[in-house]
């Protein structure tokens, strides 16, 4: 797996912007170049935002195929 870290400045509690009226962008990827092309996307919306990028990588538990293949019963609750 790949790690990618974005370098983006932490809001100083000095700036007027922090608080209840500072930027949040919230950014899901999964691995597939679509994800990659929308955090792409969301990380420069936060620069030109002067705001915060917040990634979250999802991966399944136990790949599907491989619980039907092994006859691990699937339970997603």
């Amino acid at each position: 797996m790949t790690q990618v870290r974005a370098a983006l400045p932490l809001p100083d509690s000095s700036d007027q912007a922090v608080g209840a009226t500072a930027t949040a962008i919230v950014v899901g990827l999964d691995g597939s170049p679509t994800s990659w092309d929308a955090f792409s996307w969301a990380a420069a919306e936060a620069v030109r935002a002067n705001g915060t990028l917040v990634a979250v990588y999802v991966t399944p538990a136990i790949e599907p195929v491989a619980a039907v293949t092994v006859g691990v019963p699937l339970d997603w609750r």
